[in-house]
């Protein structure tokens, strides 16, 4: 079972959630990294994470989220799953148990 970590990985393009928290890169996907007083660009966006060439800060879509906004990373999680529609699979764990006891009858219990 996919976990909402996997989900906003694989759902959601680093570039596209750094646009969101007002990092631009550039063609070529550098950006200046917010990380350090950073006057060229140093920090490579790439779709599933970024690197830092200046102060080697590195991560995926979630860190650099949850850095940028000061979150822990399941509130970035699950900022992220709602800003990019991603549904979050817990969700469905728990739709099993209510359906069958939504619709058992008391025969079949006992």
């Amino acid at each position: 079972m996919k976990t909402i970590f996997q989900a906003v990985k694989e759902a959601v393009p680093l570039p596209e959630a750094a646009r969101c928290c007002g990092l631009e890169a550039n063609p070529g996907g550098m950006t200046r990294c917010p990380f350090h007083e950073d006057h060229t660009p140093s920090l490579r966006l790439y779709p599933d994470h970024y690197y830092c060439f200046g102060c080697h800060a590195h991560g995926d879509v979630i860190d650099l989220y949850a850095r940028l906004g000061r979150l822990r990373p399941i509130e970035a999680a699950r900022v992220l799953a709602k800003l990019f529609h991603v549904e979050d699979p817990a969700v469905h764990l728990s739709a099993p148990k209510q359906y069958l006891e939504k619709n058992k009858s008391k025969e079949e219990c006992q």
